[in-house]
């Protein structure tokens, strides 16, 4: 998949944080939502879909 810098960035940001996603500018946050690589799990949190585990694990060199 080809992701922007930002959109790169944010996705290894979620991976790597507990803390939420206020850090992630928020066009980010909704191309990553259009993506359908994150969704809300809950009003003020989100987790990755399937597709963005296997993304994230790409970009993180833990794909099998």
């Amino acid at each position: 998949m080809n992701l922007t810098k930002p959109q790169t960035d944010a996705l290894l940001q979620l991976g790597e944080s507990a803390a939420g996603h206020d850090f992630i500018n928020a066009h980010v946050l909704e191309q990553l939502l259009a993506l359908q690589l994150i969704y809300w799990r809950k009003p003020d949190e989100v987790d990755f879909t399937s597709i963005g585990e296997e993304v994230y694990d790409e970009l993180t060199g833990q794909a099998v």
